[in-house]
């Protein structure tokens, strides 16, 4: 396995509503909880992959709209 991503079309409670600012759009969105590549994929596009396949499927089920929080480890 080269990765791994976590695509949920159930949205999220915590994107709901924001302290500053605001969406774009509103409505029906897909989240991606979490993007994680293997050590020795790194560098080799298998993350873009992912997030193209994610893009597509988004487009499919809930009209495109991507909703991502970001964390670092």
């Amino acid at each position: 396995m080269a990765g791994c991503v976590v695509i949920s079309f159930d949205g999220e409670p915590n994107y709901d509503s924001m302290v500053e600012g605001r969406w774009k759009e509103e409505g029906a969105y897909a989240v991606i909880h979490r993007i994680a590549v293997c050590e020795r994929w790194k560098g080799q596009g298998v993350a873009g992959q992912m997030l193209r396949l994610a893009e597509r499927l988004c487009a499919q089920r809930q009209g495109g709209r991507i909703r991502a929080g970001k964390s670092e480890f």
